[in-house]
């Protein structure tokens, strides 16, 4: 007995080196309440709390393989319940991970009271130097279906430059949609200059959410190539024709970085190499500079640099 006791706590060590999944996933001790990991997890994905969950309960348990629903791909409910079995056969630990589980997943069904006039007071500032990166991030997925809601409202056309900045940096999957119809639904005929304004900051926030979502990167890879640009149903007298689809696709190209993804590199060396269209050979270059420096310090520290050496 003494022997395995040895063996499973070798197990257990080796998860910790190898498994950890941020340090908000630090495995927690049974007898601690849940509420400081909760707050540290508050503007989590859940998502990403429930990969956690799955991942290291098997390991926290001895067991040999991952869950049934996370093997599985179950819905969150499933795995409560799959928790909540596992609980009543291990108190201690494993019920404590349902606990917390079950309150995160409370908890973001039921966003703070104040998001709203948090959300409305942060895009209505009228940033000069652009939206500030962590302030954005701070207000958390929470914040998106009011600021979904905003961007639709002609009463906040001023804000709408700032809303769609802020759905970018929050990085929410479910913001993709949103800021590509804005590009693509939202305008006809001839705009003008603030409109067109914000229709690039709407594309160059899409990189960010495509840090976590496959169907933004695919439409940003395909966004690089001019010609997806040649049926917008709107546009701006300075660029026409050929030039405004060169624009949009030199648009995409600097947003690629920020999803910090390999992805993104490939494309953006293999367009280096061979691009679309010769004025898009700055755009590029400028891009790959910036996916450097993204990889050396992640997103906010590189916007952090960017911003110290403009002098803001």
């Amino acid at each position: 007995m003494a022997g395995a006791r040895s063996s499973r706590q070798r197990s257990r060590g080796s998860v910790a080196q190898h498994h950890s999944c941020s340090a908000a996933c630090t495995l927690p001790n049974a007898k601690m309440s849940p509420l400081p990991l909760l707050l540290r997890l508050k503007h989590a994905s859940l998502d990403l709390l429930l990969a956690c969950v799955m991942t290291l309960t098997p390991f926290i348990l001895g067991a040999d393989a991952p869950c049934d629903s996370a093997k599985a791909g179950g819905p969150q409910r499933e795995a409560l319940i799959q928790i909540r079995a596992r609980s009543e056969r291990h108190p201690g630990t494993c019920a404590y991970v349902y606990t917390v589980l079950l309150a995160a997943t409370e908890a973001q069904s039921q966003p703070d009271a104040d998001i709203s006039a948090r959300a409305n007071e942060f895009v209505r500032k009228g940033y000069i130097h652009g939206v500030p990166y962590e302030d954005a991030r701070s207000l958390g997925p929470a914040a998106v279906p009011h600021l979904v809601s905003l961007l639709s409202d002609p009463e906040e056309r001023a804000n709408w430059g700032s809303i769609c900045s802020t759905l970018g940096y929050i990085g929410d999957p479910t913001a993709f949609q949103t800021l590509k119809d804005f590009v693509w639904k939202r305008f006809k005929g001839e705009i003008n200059s603030r409109s067109f304004g914000d229709i690039e900051i709407a594309q160059e926030s899409i990189g960010f959410i495509a840090a976590t979502s496959t169907p933004a990167m695919d439409y940003l890879a395909k966004g690089v190539n001019p010609a997806f640009w040649d049926s917008l149903p709107w546009r701006w007298g300075r660029f026409a024709g050929r030039a405004l689809s060169v624009r949009m696709s030199e648009v995409t190209i600097v947003s690629l970085p920020y999803s910090n993804r390999v992805e993104a590199q490939k494309l953006l060396l293999r367009l280096r190499d061979h691009p679309h269209d010769p004025h898009q050979t700055r755009a590029v270059g400028s891009a790959l500079g910036s996916y450097e420096g993204i990889r050396a310090q992640g997103v906010s520290g590189y916007i952090r640099s960017i911003k110290r050496r403009l002098g803001e």
